[in-house]
């Protein structure tokens, strides 16, 4: 059996208060936990959605997976740690298998945050990097802050249901040029519209977006820019298939396309010839 680090220090050292309420939930690696099926629940605190998790990793090809639960739409910031200065890589995804965050420890990046929604199933892959051994401690924390997520607070991840008015707004929150680093959105519950505003910096520039259809129908989308010059839209399932684009050169830009309840699409601006400015 595995004796974890953290473990041992913490019975030669006394916490403080603030620590014991910060991280009042702790889990600790179950093993096997070696393959997604196999996954060790993480328990957090129902107040204030705070986690710990602790863990080893007993070699390179080593893969410790997690699965946690999203109570309310959020930002979900992530740290890991490791007392030898060993650090594993981090890896987020949702249910269907879609990549929403992960760490470079190679590159310093140890941490950073991600966006949930309420019921979505999570899981977190933690796996050594080069000579990477030993325990890590993961630390986990929900805020209700959504980045780039405008008035969508309480609303639903996906179509917006009928009957409603208001607008979700979502203005582009850099970096977003690769599906991992997606905005994502949610238009509000009894709303028929979301409005995203960004900037195509050249043409070399990708902005991706993420939502999540609760339920099967078909959305309309258009693109302007107040220079005239359009970019291009493409939506994509998660699988990768295409089911939708827009034309610009051909002044097509705009057009209906179906979704799938509980399935993810994303969405993605990039520039067409010399396109650059913004967009809405």
């Amino acid at each position: 059996m595995k004796k974890s680090q953290y473990r041992q220090q913490r019975k030669q050292s006394f916490e403080s208060l603030e620590s014991r309420q910060m991280f009042s939930v702790t889990t600790m690696e179950v093993e096997p936990n070696n393959r997604l099926g196999l996954a060790t629940e993480v328990a957090t605190d129902a107040t204030d959605g705070q986690a710990e998790v602790l863990g080893s990793v007993d070699s390179s090809t080593d893969r410790d997976y997690f699965r946690f639960l999203a109570s309310e739409t959020g930002q979900v910031s992530l740290s890991v740690n490791s007392p030898n200065g060993l650090i594993p890589q981090i890896e987020i995804k949702d249910r269907q298998g879609v990549k929403l965050f992960e760490t470079q420890p190679k590159d310093g990046i140890n941490g950073g945050s991600f966006t949930v929604t309420p019921g979505e199933r999570l899981s977190m892959r933690v796996r050594g990097v080069g000579r990477t051994t030993g325990d890590y401690r993961v630390l986990l924390s929900l805020s209700d802050t959504v980045p780039g997520g405008g008035n969508n607070s309480g609303g639903s991840d996906g179509v917006p249901t009928d009957g409603g008015t208001s607008t979700t707004i979502v203005n582009e929150v850099e970096s977003n040029d690769r599906k991992v680093r997606a905005n994502r959105f949610a238009f509000p519950i009894g709303s028929g519209s979301a409005e995203i505003n960004g900037e195509i910096a050249d043409r070399r520039d990708r902005d991706y977006y993420r939502f999540v259809a609760d339920k099967s129908g078909s959305i309309h989308l258009s693109i302007q820019s107040h220079d005239g010059l359009v970019g291009k839209v493409e939506v994509e399932a998660a699988n990768g298939v295409k089911v939708f684009e827009t034309e610009p050169n051909d002044g097509v830009n705009a057009g209906r396309f179906s979704v799938t309840e509980g399935s993810v699409y994303f969405l993605r601006v990039r520039a067409q010839g010399k396109t650059a400015g913004t967009y809405q």
